[in-house]
């Protein structure tokens, strides 16, 4: 579908996973390729959920002081924890001076 589209000249927002294979998804960045003047973009969904944003805010206003670098990473409910406060895992580091 995504090829199908770049084909007809629209702009592509696909959500992951790229493709059902490596194949497809060769296929798929040769058509990008082809079509430079298309916005592609596969779906980041966390990029908007509420406490990214609220996060990003924070770092662009300056709140957490100078970042040099940041990860975070977040996990759905994990099966048979036996609590509500174990059914979330989440980890960040972050070098921050």
């Amino acid at each position: 579908m995504a090829i199908d589209a770049l084909d007809a000249g629209k702009h592509v927002l696909l959500e992951k996973s790229l493709a059902h294979t490596l194949a497809d998804g060769e296929r798929l960045a040769a058509m990008v390729v082809r079509h430079p003047d298309q916005a592609f973009m596969i779906a980041f969904n966390n990029r908007y959920r509420p406490d990214s944003i609220v996060l990003k805010q924070q770092i662009l206003a300056g709140d957490l002081g100078h970042i040099d670098y940041a990860k975070a990473g977040w996990l759905g409910a994990r099966p048979n924890s036996g609590s509500a406060a174990g059914s979330r895992r989440g980890s960040s580091q972050a070098a921050v001076r």
